[in-house]
């Protein structure tokens, strides 16, 4: 907003037929003018000057001119419209001598280094806005803003960032009213284990007495200082009077707006049932990408995962998408749709079918309720923010899974959302139509983040 210009938008109201600009040295007046070109014709007001003041700021920004400043100096009305007159104060340009970050406390100054490269080149705005929305992508830290310090003759870019809590400690219990069983699970992820941006998961499910499943995934981010990550998975499943499932995965992917993969895959598996042992090997390929806005509620954004298994005998995969977006007022919304399927040939023993319900697919179904050769699901979750950190939300679930035959459950319940002591504190209650009232699934669980 320009104050010295206020009292003319008020009174005129014309449109805009040309641009004059004052004080440019380093560049030809009419290379800037007709930049503005586009905005000849529109109606002069307030938001239009900051639309020109930005271009200009732009332009200069990214040829190396980090202190360029733009004010309005006067309107002149014709017969045939405005022109305006803008004085540009240019400054001078600058070559980044060095990088400080402030507010970084865990993240290691490599790690930073690897989404800032500016040392030694000449300021790029635009190079900047890509590098802080590739450093705020990671999930750990957040950029807050930039300066550059030109004191003690140096000219150092001054990053401030806020480091977020994403290492995480989950556990959960999961109660079936119906079978008086009580299982849980236990999860620990750290994205950014030690401050190095490298990421390690364990997971451990105990569904039953007599079913477990065990997890642990490890990522290198940058293999030999480039944008390439490996990353290596070992998985054990335990089903008993049905299979053993155990499998070692090596992937390398990369890393960018999208992310690529190529991987390994070797399976050990045993059904029980037939008292067979099989192995084999499995060439996979996949990519993710996401994109959420907001730290806490209400949160906006998309995820979208899909992945392909391939060997001579088997082929499996998966596509999973998930939008949630904020509505009218407290009120947001969340949708997904997970689709899997496999198909091997001379037919598909038990420890080649997909294991699914439970709290993190269908939450009115018991934990691995279903082996399915097919998977078509979908969900809708609408909440209510109390806070910025706290919801109410009730969900339904549905779709298809096949075996030999299909089948179409149906869950729904409600959910709530509550800060505790350094996390958050998740309870559900889910039925289906398996299950009348009392009998429905409690999931509790609590996140501690750090």
């Amino acid at each position: 907003m320009f104050p010295e210009c206020l009292l003319f938008l008020f009174l005129l109201s014309q449109s805009l037929e040309k641009v004059e600009i004052r004080g440019v040295t380093s560049f030809p007046e009419s290379q800037i003018e007709g930049l503005l070109e586009p905005y000849f014709g529109s109606e002069v007001d307030s938001s239009l000057i900051e639309k020109l003041a930005a271009e200009i700021l732009d332009f200069y920004g990214n040829r190396g001119f980090p202190f360029v400043s733009v004010r309005p100096e006067y309107l002149r009305k014709s017969r045939e419209g405005m022109t305006l007159v803008l004085r540009v104060e240019e400054g001078k340009p600058v070559v980044i001598s060095g990088l400080r970050f402030v507010g970084s406390e865990k993240t290691k100054r490599d790690v930073l280094l690897r989404f800032f490269r500016d040392e030694g080149k000449l300021f790029s705005l635009a190079r900047l806005r890509e590098e802080i929305a590739e450093a705020n992508s990671s999930g750990y830290v957040e950029v807050l803003g930039f300066s550059v310090d030109t004191s003690g003759g140096r000219s150092d870019l001054v990053i401030a960032l806020e480091e977020k809590r994403v290492n995480s400690a989950d556990g959960a219990l999961l109660y079936d009213q119906r079978r008086k069983n009580l299982g849980g699970y236990l999860e620990v992820g750290a994205p950014n284990l030690m401050g190095t941006g490298r990421s390690l998961a364990l997971s451990y499910r105990r569904v039953s007495l007599g079913e477990q499943k065990f997890e642990l995934r490890y990522r290198e981010p940058w293999i030999f200082g480039t944008d390439f990550y490996t990353e290596g998975e070992i998985f054990y499943h335990f089903a008993e009077s049905l299979f053993i499932k155990r499998s070692v995965c090596a992937r390398v992917g990369l890393k960018r707006k999208v992310e690529f993969y190529i991987g390994e895959k070797y399976e050990d598996n045993v059904d029980m049932g037939g008292n067979e042992r099989e192995s084999n090997f499995l060439s996979l390929l996949g990519f993710k990408a996401e994109r959420f806005s907001g730290a806490y509620l209400p949160r906006r954004g998309i995820s979208l995962k899909s992945e392909v298994q391939v060997s001579g005998t088997k082929q499996s995969g998966f596509l999973f998408a998930g939008w949630r977006f904020p509505g009218s007022g407290r009120l947001n919304l969340s949708f997904r749709v997970d689709l899997r399927f496999v198909r091997k040939k001379g037919g598909e023993k038990n420890f080649d079918l997909i294991t699914y319900g439970g709290s993190g697919s269908l939450r009115g179904y018991r934990e691995g309720r279903f082996l399915a050769s097919q998977v078509a699901v979908a969900g809708l979750e609408m909440g209510y923010n109390l806070t910025a950190k706290s919801c109410l939300s009730a969900f339904v679930e549905g779709g298809m899974v096949k075996a030999d035959k299909a089948r179409f459950p149906v869950g729904y319940g409600i959910s709530a959302l509550l800060p505790a002591r350094s996390g958050f504190l998740k309870l559900s209650y889910a039925l289906s139509r398996e299950r009348d009232f009392s009998e429905g699934l409690i999931h509790l669980s609590y996140s501690l983040l750090f």
